[in-house]
């Protein structure tokens, strides 16, 4: 009734919500929360955060429709102290709260002009978990690193090492890997070593999407180069074979006994290639053709 009376003395209704918070879950009956959801109406703005530091240590014995619907409504609140219990009060419900409305209002607070909002959206999206992990909201955390705050940037920091269990993408988990990566170089030692730990979840994450991607295996039946590869590769052995035949034609034309079979001018001919310019272009056709026979063997066992 004391929470009712708009018209009342305002430390009295604060010290009213203040007192039901204090009792907790055991003082979360259905009169008990429509009046503190009541409350988070209230003109006095210490009023509303006192209502929503209320529902949040009640937990989620108070995570009804209204109470949720009403948090979420004083995510919005013009008084930042308000959006912070708000934020905070949702965390405090567990995966009670964890709704895509109220995943999508903590997104649009990562965005707030006070940094305490943000950092308190963060944490409650990380103790949602995998509930959270919704593209949106990993997408939006990732941009969090970014934040000239520093407790803002490691709340974000767990807050993915939290959610990644939950991602469903191969592209969205290396998108955070590579964003911890650089959060290793952080300014703050806090944000590093959060960022270490929250490598972890991430990268196991990762390699089990990467995993669940490749075709199964058949050990008796093992699978087989596309067949682009396989042309390519025939072609690379047959261009192999003509290049070791015709440096063994070139060398056995720098033979005495076939020079002196053939007439002075092809014998003429023959001294005139038999320069350094005719070894270095066997050299060079030989080492041409060991180039392409390793990539040969690297195409068929691609």
């Amino acid at each position: 009734r004391v929470l009712g009376q708009r018209d009342g003395d305002v430390r009295v209704r604060r010290a009213a919500a203040r007192a039901l918070g204090k009792m907790g879950s055991s003082a979360a009956t259905e009169e008990v929360v429509a009046a503190l959801v009541r409350a988070l109406k209230d003109r006095d703005g210490d009023v509303r955060r006192v209502a929503a530091e209320a529902l949040g240590k009640m937990g989620s014995s108070a995570a009804t429709e209204e109470a949720v619907a009403a948090l979420v409504r004083a995510l919005g609140d013009m008084r930042w102290w308000v959006r912070e219990a708000a934020a905070e009060a949702l965390g405090k419900m567990g995966s009670s709260a964890a709704t895509e409305e109220v995943v999508a209002a903590l997104v649009r607070a990562l965005g707030d002009v006070r940094w305490w909002v943000r950092e308190a959206a963060a944490e409650v999206l990380g103790k949602m978990g995998s509930s959270a992990a919704t593209e949106e909201a990993v997408a939006a955390l990732v941009r969090a690193l970014g934040d000239r705050r520093g407790r803002v940037r490691e709340a974000a920091v767990k807050a993915l090492g939290a959610v990644s269990p939950g991602i469903r993408t191969l592209s969205l988990a290396r998108r955070v890997a590579r964003a911890l990566w650089w959060r290793l170089t952080d300014w703050f030692r806090s944000v590093r070593n959060a960022a270490y730990e929250a490598l972890e979840p991430v990268v196991t994450r990762l390699t089990e999407l990467q995993v669940a991607g490749l075709p199964p295996l058949d050990p008796l039946h093992p699978p087989t180069p596309p067949r682009w590869r396989n042309a390519i590769a025939r072609g690379l052995r047959w261009i192999v074979w003509g290049t070791v035949l015709v440096s063994i034609l070139l060398a056995t034309l720098l033979i005495d006994s076939v020079r002196q079979v053939l007439d002075e001018r092809l014998r003429s001919w023959i001294q005139k290639l038999t320069t350094p310019k005719l070894v270095i272009f066997i050299l060079v056709l030989g080492v041409l053709a060991a180039l392409l026979q390793v990539l040969r063997q690297r195409l068929e066992r691609s």
